[in-house]
Parts: structure tokens; sequence; C-alpha cells
């Protein structure tokens, strides 16, 4: 609540204006989103301190749980502003910064904080609170310092523009877009736990979990690309667009395929890694990663929605999935436990993609694909064939070896397989293009 959609709006507000060049509403898309930041938590931390106890006696009936849930309230505008500073430098396609201090610095902070407060401070709630107050302040104050020392905004003498307005505009939408979608992702979870067991409701969120690493590289990718979206589409270099649409799609759904490969064919090997008991989430498991690599496939559709002219496209899009969503699983879950779960989410996760895709063919004249998805398709083909082959020669390997070895096949053979098939030029000049070129 406390991010109110103000990280994708920086995004492709500065994103933007830097297409058009226009310097002075540059700089006045970022103090104005810090500004409306700074609103909302106004009134956001007074609520969440006086919240705090109500929780803390009447909900959870230990009052002292209400400095801890104070620490925890005082943290998310410290995290929240080092996300907007990231956002910020992402926008000039500088992702290093959050590699750095978002990933590494702050968590290692928080983890050797909470070590040395709970040798002091004892075992305790407080304890790792405080530590990880302490892990946030210090990564706000890297992510600012990162931001004001950015060359860039120091050599420009512009004098911003403020755009509250426009920047308040752009985050509605993405604010509710993230609320509703992330109750969408939860829907099964939930009904499931209405009408299942503990066992059943675990088994379930084991594979989404495991299922949903299949997105890593899309998100990945995403990062990069958002920025780039809005930039060139405010140029109205509609076709260089489209050109790299392919590229990164085709790259996602590349490194993505191999893993699925692994998760599809070996899946009783990684569900008997988690014990005897989740075997029943084998073909669960098969299900949802089919679907992620399909969600992969169509590419970053939902950013070019939202970082075009249609993020109100991209809201109704989550709305109707999430009706959709719980109209399945109150069908489905109570005929079918968890496997109607898993069908539920499949057809979820596969038809808003394809709404997506669909929408941004018609508004925007663009899809992702071309005849160049032979090869990642051919070395998909003929891998899977041959580690399957393989595998039934080696049953009785224990599920550990037979994973750890055949997995490696797997990643070591795809590659090698698109390789001997050839890059493009095409691609060789997209990929330089755009990760080096344009920073």
């Amino acid at each position: 609540m406390a991010t109110f959609g103000l990280d994708n709006s920086v995004i492709r507000l500065v994103a933007g204006y830097l297409g058009q060049k226009d310097q002075s509403r540059e700089l006045g898309a970022i103090v104005s989103i810090f500004i409306l930041f700074c609103a909302i938590n106004v009134f956001l931390i007074p609520l969440a301190l006086i919240i705090a106890p109500v929780l803390a006696q009447d909900i959870f009936h230990k009052p002292d749980l209400t400095p801890v849930l104070h620490l925890l309230f005082l943290s998310v505008p410290l995290i929240v502003a080092s996300k907007l500073c990231m956002s910020v430098l992402q926008s000039y396609k500088r992702l290093e910064y959050k590699a750095i201090i978002d990933r590494f610095l702050a968590p290692a902070i928080t983890l050797v904080g909470t070590v040395i407060l709970v040798w002091k401070l004892g075992n305790t709630g407080f304890a790792a609170a405080c530590a990880i107050f302490i892990g946030e302040l210090v990564g706000f104050i890297l992510s600012l310092a990162a931001l004001l020392s950015f060359r860039r905004l120091r050599r420009y003498d512009a004098r911003p523009t403020l755009i509250p307005r426009e920047a308040l505009s752009w985050a509605l939408p993405f604010a509710l877009t993230a609320l509703v979608g992330r109750t969408n992702v939860q829907t099964e979870t939930l009904v499931l736990g209405s009408y299942s067991t503990v066992s059943q409701l675990g088994i379930y969120t084991a594979c989404l979990r495991i299922a949903g690493v299949l997105d890593t590289f899309l998100l990945a990718i995403n990062a990069i690309f958002a920025p780039a979206i809005a930039e060139l589409f405010s140029k109205g270099a509609l076709e260089q667009l489209s050109a790299e649409f392919k590229t990164v799609t085709r790259w996602a759904f590349t490194l993505t395929l191999p893993f699925t490969l692994i998760l599809i064919i070996f899946s009783p090997d990684v569900m008997s890694l988690l014990g005897p008991g989740f075997s029943a989430g084998i073909p669960i498991l098969r299900m949802l990663a089919l679907a992620n690599l399909i969600f992969v496939g169509t590419g970053p559709v939902g950013y070019i929605l939202g970082m075009t002219r249609y993020p109100r496209i991209n809201l109704a899009n989550v709305v109707i999935t999430l009706l959709l969503s719980l109209a399945l699983d109150f069908t489905l879950i109570p005929a079918y436990d968890i496997y109607g779960a898993a069908i539920s989410g499949a057809i979820t996760i596969i038809l808003i993609n394809l709404l997506r895709l669909g929408e941004v063919h018609v508004l925007l004249k663009m899809q992702p694909y071309n005849w160049a998805y032979w090869k990642p398709v051919v070395a998909g083909v003929a891998t899977g064939l041959m580690v399957f082959s393989g595998s039934l020669a080696l049953k009785a390997l224990p599920g550990f070896w037979r994973l750890s070895i055949f997995g490696l096949l797997t990643i070591v053979s795809f590659f090698t397989i698109l390789i001997l098939l050839g890059i493009d030029k095409e691609d060789q000049h997209a990929i330089r293009s755009f990760l080096f070129q344009r920073k």
C-alpha cells in the first residue's frame, strides 16, 4: 500500500521524458514522485502506529508485540523510499545499484544484525525487528547516496517542472493492478485452505513456489526492458520497440525452456527431495511448470501495456482474471482438491497472458514471434527426447543423483544444440544495442 504504484510510475515518466529529451519534466517527475511518497506516508505512518497496539492486543492477544509491530511499520517507508531510489536509477538502465544494495548489502546487514541482536537481546521478535529496521535504514541511506551521486542527474541544470497530478494518474492504476494482482496470486491457496487439509495445502504451495522459479529470467528482463519500453514509445520508435520485444521474449523463452524440461521430466525426483508425502504433487508441478513457460513465452506484455498508454487496461485484465480465478477455484477445488487448484491456477496464468498478448497486437500492432523460435524449440525437443530416454535407462539411481546428473545434462545439451544451430546476427546486434549502447 505504501508503494502506491509510485515505483512503476517514476520509471514510466522518467524514461518517457528522457525519450522526449524534456529535462525539466524528467527531473520534475522524480521530485513529484518523492513529494507524493512523503504525502502518502504522512497519513500511513501514524495510522500504522495507532493500529499496532490494536493488532497486538485484540488480534494476537500479545501486548508485548506492540514495539515489534512499531519497528516493522516504521521500516515500511524506508523500504519504499529505497525502492523509489532504485526505480529512478532503473529508469536510466542502471540496475547494478539494485543488485548490489537491494539484493546483497541490505539483506546481508539484516542477517548480521539479527545474529548480533539476538545474541545480545535474546531470541525475541523485538531483536529481529530491530535488525530489520537497521538493515532497511542502511539500505535506504545507500540507495539515496547512489541516487544523489548519479552523474547524469548532477549534470542537469534545468529547473524541475513538477507534475504531481500526472504522476498520480500513472501511479493509481499501477497500485490497483499490483494490489489486485497480488490477491489473484493467492486465491487458489486461500480457497484450497478452506476446503482441504494442511498437508494438501503444503503440497500445492511447494509446487507453486518451485514452478515460480521459471519466471526468474523474464522478471530480470522486465526490469531492464521496462524503461526501454517507455523511452522508445515516447520517441515514437515503434519498429525498434517491436524488434526488441521479439528479441527479449525469445531469449526469456530460450533461457527458461531447459529448466522447464527438468521440472516436467524429472518432477518425481524434484518432489522426492521434499519427502515421501509430496509425490501427489508430481502432476501439479508439471501443470504449473507448463503454465509458467507459456507465461514466459508471451513476454513482457504486461509491461508493454503499462509502460505505453494502457495501464488501465492492465488493471481491467487483473480484475477479470481475479473473477475468473475465483469462479474456477470454487468450482474445481471442492471437486478435485489440489488438482483442481492446479488446473485453476494454470488456466488463469495462461488466459491472462494470452489476453494481454492479443491486446498488445490489436492496440500497438506488435507481437513477439518470428521464425527464429524454431531454434530453441528444436533444441528443446531434441534435448527432452535425449534426457528422457537416458533417464529411463537409469531408473535405479536415487532421485537426488538422477536430478543432478540429468539436470546438468539437460542444460548443457540444450545450449550446445542451440549454439550448433547458430545465433542470428540480428540477435547479436539487438542484444549489444539493448545492453550497452542505450545506457
